[in-house]
């Protein structure tokens, strides 16, 4: 079982502190819910409701509402109206809280299809971060369609709902795709569409099931990732795999401390983490799972 762990992982995209660039977390707000916490309105609403105008002026309206302790896609709803937001926000319970993300709105596409990568990383007591070298891809086998966002099965890739599918099967056995399956299928899709070969990265890791997501100051944390040469061999520093750990030792650079705050000795946190890439390949973590 796994709920999302919203507490010092929501970040709002471009912080106004230099030394800490958060671009690759989509804008994100906690706020609180019911109709007595919206009447009384409060700063992270107003944040939001200012984060949501700019965003509209740009012609970027949807955001995506998750509920701050659920799992396997219950609850989410995603919304391209303030006026939506705030209604849902007033029919949940007293005392709750909702997470409010701005959408990606042009995701990297698979066929037609969203997908996204999950990763999983091991704190330690000591505070270390591992970073597990093998990560899966979860792809909706349903074509993406950003004018029906009713439609939980082209906008949420949960096993949980695309199980429920005769299309389950059709193009991903269980949807489901290694790291490696998903920079061939990519590079063939690149190949169809640009008539230009792949080309490879050749930079790996030495072999191992996990590595130490240490901070590695000379390569930006965030990336873009060409098609053509996406490399998404599993500890592969230079290419897909790379940037995620990035990322990883940014996040927990961050948030590392909060996980264990009375020092256990025999404490470890099991974390499952989601990343999406946009039409651009820009990565983007946009969420984080406690496994439990």
């Amino acid at each position: 079982m796994a709920s999302t762990a919203a507490s010092g992982m929501a970040s709002r995209s471009g912080s106004s502190d230099p030394a800490l660039d958060t671009s690759w977390i989509p804008e994100t707000y906690v706020v609180p819910a019911g109709a007595k916490a919206l009447a009384a309105g409060g700063t992270a609403l107003a944040r939001f409701k200012a984060a949501f105008a700019r965003h509209a002026a740009e012609e970027q309206r949807v955001w995506i509402v998750k509920p701050t302790c659920l799992n396997r896609g219950n609850g989410i709803e995603v919304f391209n109206s303030l006026e939506q937001i705030m209604e849902h926000l007033k029919g949940r319970p007293a005392d709750s809280s909702l997470i409010l993300q701005k959408y990606i709105e042009r995701p990297m596409l698979l066929g037609g299809r969203k997908f996204d990568i999950r990763a999983y990383v091991l704190v330690g007591p000591d505070g270390s971060v591992w970073f597990h070298k093998e990560a899966y891809v979860r792809t909706s086998s349903t074509l993406y369609d950003s004018s029906d966002l009713s439609n939980r099965s082209s906008h949420l890739t949960n096993d949980a709902v695309q199980k429920h599918l005769d299309t389950y099967h059709t193009f991903e056995d269980h949807c489901k795709l290694s790291l490696e399956e998903l920079g061939s299928a990519l590079r063939r899709a690149a190949a169809t569409t640009t008539a230009t070969p792949a080309t490879p990265a050749t930079s790996a890791t030495s072999a191992g099931s996990a590595t130490p997501a240490t901070a590695d100051t000379s390569t930006a944390t965030g990336t873009s990732l060409a098609l053509s040469s996406l490399d998404t061999r599993p500890g592969c520093d230079a290419g897909l795999w790379g940037a995620m750990r990035r990322c990883v030792a940014a996040l927990f650079s961050a948030a590392g401390p909060l996980l264990n705050p009375r020092r256990l000795g025999h404490c470890f946190e099991l974390l499952g983490l989601d990343f999406m890439l946009d039409a651009e390949g820009a990565l983007y973590l946009i969420e984080v799972q406690l496994a439990q």
